[in-house]
C-alpha cells in the first residue's frame, strides 16, 4: 500500500508539472518538482517501498521528457543514495533540513544534466544563462518548499491514516 501511495503521489506531480507548469516555462524557471518528493520519501519515509517508486518515476519522467534517456532516473536514485543514510546522522524531522536537502539535490540534477551534455558534446559551456536558471530554480525553491513540506507530510500522514485505520467509517 505505500507503493501506491508514492506512485500516487510521483504521478499527481509529473501530471502537474508536465501539463500546468510547463506552459509557464517562458515566465519563470521552475525547479523539477519531483526532487522535493523524492527527498521527502527519502528522509522521512521507510526506504522499501519508496526506492521502487522512485525507480518508476525516474523511468516515466525519463519517458515524457526530452532530456537523454536515463537523466532523471539516474537523478533520483543518486538523490535517495546519497541521503539514505544521512537518516542516521539527522535524527530530527524538520522543514529546514528538508529545504537544505531538496536544494542539494536541484544542484545535484544539474551537475547529472551537465555529465550528461559534457558525454553529448565534449566540451564544458558554462554560461550566464545557465547561472541564472539555476539561480532562479533556487530561488523559487527556497520559496515553494516549505507548503511541498507542508502538503506531502500531512498527505502522507493522512494515507498512513487511513491504511491503519481502514476504510470503516468512525463508529
Amino acid at each position: 500500500m505505500q507503493f501506491s501511495g508514492c506512485v500516487i503521489v510521483f504521478v499527481l506531480l509529473i501530471c502537474l508539472q508536465t501539463t500546468l507548469l510547463s506552459n509557464f516555462s517562458g515566465l519563470f524557471s521552475l525547479y523539477d518538482l519531483l526532487i522535493p518528493a523524492v527527498v521527502y520519501l527519502t528522509l522521512f519515509r521507510p526506504s522499501k517501498a519508496e526506492c521502487s517508486a522512485i525507480i518508476v518515476a525516474g523511468l516515466v519522467m525519463d519517458l515524457l521528457s526530452e532530456a537523454p534517456m536515463g537523466s532523471y532516473l539516474i537523478t533520483y536514485i543518486v538523490i535517495f543514495l546519497v541521503f539514505q543514510n544521512s537518516k542516521k546522522y539527522f535524527h530530527f524531522r524538520n522543514l529546514g533540513l528538508f529545504q537544505i536537502v531538496s536544494i542539494i539535490g536541484i544542484f545535484m540534477e544539474h551537475c547529472v544534466f551537465g555529465v550528461f551534455k559534457l558525454m553529448k558534446t565534449m566540451t564544458v559551456d558554462i554560461s550566464f544563462y545557465a547561472l541564472q536558471i539555476v539561480l532562479t530554480q533556487t530561488a523559487w525553491a527556497v520559496v515553494t518548499i516549505p507548503f511541498i513540506y507542508i502538503i506531502l507530510n500531512s498527505g502522507f500522514k493522512g494515507f498512513d491514516h487511513l491504511i491503519i485505520k481502514g476504510f470503516k467509517p468512525s463508529v
